[in-house]
């Protein structure tokens, strides 16, 4: 307990009040600490000595405040109060601050729950299809990382399955503190035509570490046959999970899915097109749910 004394006389018309008038620190996970700041405003028409600051309770502290301290007519004086939790559970204690004031007495109650440090990674979404590219090109898709614990996480490596696959954004050795999100970007560069699947980790000193990525995709040689690349808007609907491609050479029926696995991304290539045909081409949205939308209206496309 820390207690700081001077003697002095009562200040007439001078009014010490604390601003907040208690402190609520809610849940500090241990070996952190949470910091608020507190006035004493003096509302008088004199001046008052702030005299003797006490405070109790497991893990609070102050600091900015030395006595004796004057806090003039209509003037303030802010210092920090923090907690510190040294075992999980409620913690509860009080800053008592004696002045010359006419009310010489101010007491702040503190109050605050040390809990037990948690450290999780979210990673959203947690499996990524690409369209069919070519290879030779890079597609991007992104993914969130969020820290869902109370506790920072450190992001100490980002590993793929394959060479295929890469990552940029910056993630790799950034630190998140406890609700901070990071955005990752997610690079599939086919070199071998065929179908792809394969895992990006990150790895961090989270619990669940390491939170993993399932990437899916296709990728075909490039030749001189022609080939439609097609590209789409982001449907506004809520919870979309992907999107289906479509194709037939007639506008009214026959339009057969060209996509088994829903397409993560907003673009898709087809390879498989004839010189002097049309073709047309719609896409569905499929939302987390399973639930698939209309087509949209076909677009046609003439290959010459």
């Amino acid at each position: 307990m820390l207690s700081v004394a001077v003697t002095t006389h009562a200040a007439t018309g001078a009014q010490a009040v604390a601003v907040p008038a208690s402190a609520a620190f809610g849940n500090v996970a241990l070996g952190t600490t949470n910091t608020q700041t507190v006035a004493i405003q003096n509302h008088g028409a004199a001046q008052f000595t702030i005299t003797k600051v006490t405070i109790s309770g497991s893990g609070f502290h102050f600091s900015n405040l030395v006595t004796p301290h004057i806090v003039h007519s209509g003037k303030q004086h802010s210092f920090s109060v923090e907690f510190s939790p040294t075992a999980a559970g409620a913690t509860s204690g009080r800053i008592v601050i004696e002045t010359t004031a006419a009310d010489p007495t101010l007491t702040i109650a503190l109050n605050g729950t040390g809990t037990a440090i948690a450290r999780t990674l979210f990673l959203s979404p947690t499996s990524l299809t690409f369209g069919n590219d070519a290879t030779g090109t890079h597609q991007t898709l992104t993914a969130t990382l969020k820290n869902t614990g109370n506790s920072s996480v450190t992001i100490s490596a980002i590993s793929e399955s394959d060479p295929q696959l890469g990552s940029s954004g910056g993630v790799s050795g950034a630190t998140l503190a406890a609700g901070q999100t990071a955005t990752l970007n997610v690079i599939y560069s086919p070199t071998k035509a065929g179908s792809f699947s394969g895992q990006l980790k990150v790895n961090s000193n989270a619990s669940n570490s390491p939170a993993a990525i399932s990437v899916t995709g296709s990728a075909f040689v490039p030749s001189t046959n022609p080939t439609v690349a097609l590209s789409w808007g982001a449907s506004t609907s809520a919870n979309i999970a992907g999107y289906f491609v479509y194709r037939s050479t007639n506008s009214a029926s026959g339009f057969v899915k060209m996509n088994s696995a829903q397409i993560s991304g907003l673009s898709y290539t087809d390879n498989a097109v004839t010189r002097g045909s049309t073709y047309y081409y719609a896409v569905s949205a499929i939302n987390t749910a399973g639930a698939e939308s209309v087509r949209c209206p076909e677009q046609s496309v003439s290959v010459p």
